[in-house]
């Protein structure tokens, strides 16, 4: 009779990575005694003074590192990385009137693509983002008038559309002009 033992043991070819089997060129990296994915970035000193990057095969590669302007490093969501703090606000009302991020309010009467907001560096910490309107002349032409409002995030667009109360396009989608209903303004 053999006595069995438990074990974990992966087919030929592949290594224990955390709990998972993976091929060796996919297994993750201990580093001051903490495990860490295949890819992943991460600041092992308690800081963000320091980013290192496991890379395949269990190499371990760090830089200086500091978190950019407008943001600290911080645990959220068991998550230690540079997060943005503080908030600003602008805004677009009516058709023509607009308040710029330092408050400043102004009218415009353009009549093509603006661009209202965007991340405007390749920066890592802050997922990157467009918010632009598309204006049409109104009326006697020297008005101009909101035709659409889109948003593109994540790879998505999103399109608010003139006319069109209670829906948003998305783009792209398995459908091509997929939208989403129940969007209700206020009041």
């Amino acid at each position: 009779m053999t006595q069995c033992k438990e074990g974990c043991v992966c087919d030929e070819g592949f290594v224990l990575s955390g709990d998972l089997c993976v091929p060796f060129s996919q297994c993750g990296c201990l580093h001051r005694g903490l495990y860490y994915q295949a890819a992943e970035t991460f600041h092992p000193s308690g800081s963000c003074e320091e980013q290192c990057v496991c890379q395949a095969g269990g190499e371990v590669v760090c830089k200086a590192f500091s978190c950019g302007a407008g943001e600290q490093c911080r645990v959220v969501d068991g998550i230690q990385k540079c997060h943005p703090f503080g908030s600003a606000t602008c805004s677009a009302s009516g058709h023509p009137h607009y308040l710029s991020f330092d408050g400043v309010p102004f009218d415009f009467q353009g009549t093509c693509t603006y661009i209202l907001a965007k991340t405007c560096t390749d920066s890592s910490h802050l997922t990157p983002f467009t918010i632009s309107i598309e204006k049409e002349s109104w009326g006697s032409g020297n008005v101009s008038m909101a035709k659409l409002v889109s948003i593109q995030m994540y790879g998505i667009t999103l399109t608010l559309l003139q006319n069109k109360q209670g829906l948003i396009m998305v783009r792209p989608s398995p459908d091509p002009a997929l939208c989403l209903t129940g969007i209700r303004p206020n009041g």
